[in-house]
């Protein structure tokens, strides 16, 4: 204790203070009286170079002090603030889930709907498919049933007119022959192929001759006549009939057989040609242009042939 010694001891920044030795004598109170009377502290700190630091100190430390409690105060309302959010948020995430829950069942709903709508869809369209191919059918035999119709309309009028003929024959030609004017013709459908000769022979057995086609009238009743004809063969050049015209006598010469010289004639196109110089005979056929239908062919080959004699005269 008494190498602590008896005085007071300066410190570095300018205070005082009492040893202990002085606290333990006691022989000097704590509080002195000054001429002023007042009680001085013996820790009251002294006037010195470095008060006014100590004073800036405090101050700032105050200041600091109560930015931090305001900055605590800040905060405790952003934290009261950001919990009040945060229940909210929590809220809102409920209500968030329920609904994505909700979501999910109605996405589950949706996609049974969708693949039902999509089953349905396959369904119709197998439908519509199948409906399409019986109307392309049911079109298809309507456009066949048309044809026909047509046909048999065609055939109607052929029929018609043929009938036509054979009432304004009837009693004027004998059976199976046609009238056109005062002439009766003979059409040999089913008696066979004949050479010219032959079918001469046939006609004049009947009482006529080959036909002589010396008019445009003539030529289209016939060529019409034999259009309307069923044909054993399908190439026209085997279905021609013989007429009564030939070149035998002079090449080149076409007469009738009532001696006359050909003067209007009805040749297909590159007829007559005389191919290898034999063809000194003429027929004609069912050709589609009705004024080009004549060929020459030779006088032995085989075809059909056609008749006429004048119309019988009503007693």
């Amino acid at each position: 204790m008494a190498s602590l010694g008896k005085q007071y001891e300066k410190g570095k920044k300018g205070t005082e203070f009492v040893t202990e030795d002085d606290l333990l004598q006691d022989h000097q109170p704590f509080y002195q009286h000054s001429d002023d009377q007042q009680k001085v502290s013996l820790f009251t700190v002294r006037d010195g170079p470095y008060s006014q630091r100590y004073k800036i100190a405090t101050i700032i430390l105050g200041i600091f002090s109560t930015v931090l409690v305001i900055i605590l105060i800040g905060l405790c309302v952003h934290f009261n603030g950001v919990s009040e959010r945060h229940a909210v948020l929590t809220l809102n995430s409920s209500q968030i889930r329920s609904e994505l829950a909700q979501l999910r069942v109605d996405n589950t709903k949706l996609l049974a709907f969708k693949k039902e709508l999509q089953d349905k869809h396959e369904e119709d369209s197998n439908t519509i498919n199948s409906m399409r191919s019986e109307v392309d059918t049911h079109k298809s035999r309507f456009e066949n049933l048309m044809s026909r119709y047509k046909s048999l309309e065609e055939q109607k009028t052929k029929l018609e007119a043929r009938i036509s003929q054979l009432e304004g024959s009837c009693g004027q030609c004998p059976p199976k022959w046609e009238l056109m004017n005062d002439t009766c013709y003979y059409f040999s459908v089913s008696s066979g192929n004949r050479g010219w000769n032959e079918g001469r022979e046939d006609c004049r057995s009947k009482g006529a001759d080959l036909a002589v086609i010396d008019t445009v009238e003539k030529q289209e009743f016939i060529t019409k006549a034999l259009r309307e004809l069923r044909h054993s063969s399908s190439h026209i050049y085997q279905n021609g009939y013989w007429i009564g015209l030939k070149d035998d006598v002079s090449e080149g010469t076409w007469r009738w057989l009532n001696g006359s010289e050909l003067v209007t004639s009805y040749w297909m196109p590159g007829e007559p040609n005389d191919d290898l110089g034999i063809e000194d005979c003429a027929a004609i056929y069912p050709a589609g242009n009705l004024r080009k239908s004549w060929n020459d062919v030779p006088c032995s080959h085989p075809l059909k042939w056609i008749c006429e004699k004048p119309q019988e005269k009503q007693p």
